[in-house]
């Protein structure tokens, strides 16, 4: 398993969606710097705010996001499309296990950008809220990239030949417009969940008529619920692998 993972990483830096990656992550330290640059003190307590919520928005939701549906959901695609599945079952190991380590190596190869882009904007941005916020934001940030990656691991491995537009569907859909609406259907996506660890473990008070929006679920039951989907959702992409047979292109 240990040399999947590694080949995998490997073949992820030798493609060109490495340097995807790169300017997906660098993109908001220069929308950063466009908003300018403020010394850390005499700060507002709403300009924190405001700033704190365009480093979730734009770290959390959008850069995690898209990084993890642009590699989550080709985790199986990717093989079928370049014709390399068959050859990557004939090896003497587990379906489930090639779906472990492909999914453990793209987590690995991805939470590094999605961290350094976080904790780049927030020192542009002059450390708003300081340690705490900084803390919420980037255990936030951590966590929302294997939800992500497994969410949509799973959604490609169901929809292979529409993998990316499932995947787009879901994350605009269900994570971006229902995840908003103030009634029990938005404490099924991730974002809740993410919105209320952020705001728990940060402290910063949000006003009564938008915390059903925001959450306000314990950071304990936050972790344990992004951790359960996560799970979930290699599970059931390591248990579709192992049980059902792909057709390449040159097959359909």
């Amino acid at each position: 398993m240990a040399t999947l993972l590694y080949l995998h990483v490997r073949m992820l830096l030798s493609e060109k969606r490495a340097w995807i990656v790169l300017l997906v992550a660098a993109l908001p330290l220069l929308l950063s710097v466009v908003i300018g640059r403020r010394g850390p003190t005499h700060r507002g307590a709403e300009e924190v705010t405001e700033l704190s919520i365009y480093c979730f928005v734009v770290h959390v939701l959008a850069v995690s996001g898209l990084l993890s549906l642009l590699l989550g959901s080709s985790l199986v695609a990717s093989e079928v499309e370049n014709r390399t599945i068959t050859y990557l079952f004939t090896r003497p190991v587990a379906r489930w296990r090639i779906v472990a380590a492909k999914f453990t190596a793209t987590c690995a190869f991805l939470l590094p950008p999605v961290a350094l882009s976080l904790l780049g904007s927030w020192f542009i941005l002059g450390a708003p809220g300081g340690a705490p916020v900084l803390g919420a934001l980037m255990a936030s940030a951590v966590l929302s990239v294997p939800a992500y990656t497994a969410v949509f691991a799973l959604l490609g491995t169901i929809a292979v030949a529409r993998a990316l537009v499932v995947g787009i569907v879901y994350i605009v859909f269900f994570e971006g417009f229902l995840s908003l609406v103030p009634a029990v259907i938005n404490s099924l996506t991730i974002s809740y969940y993410l919105r209320s660890l952020a705001v728990g473990v940060s402290g910063i008070e949000v006003p009564t008529f938008i915390e059903r929006i925001v959450g306000n679920e314990s950071p304990a039951s936050c972790v344990m619920v992004i951790a359960a989907i996560t799970a979930i959702g290699v599970g059931l992409a390591a248990l579709i692998v192992s049980r059902r047979e792909f057709a390449t292109p040159d097959a359909v």
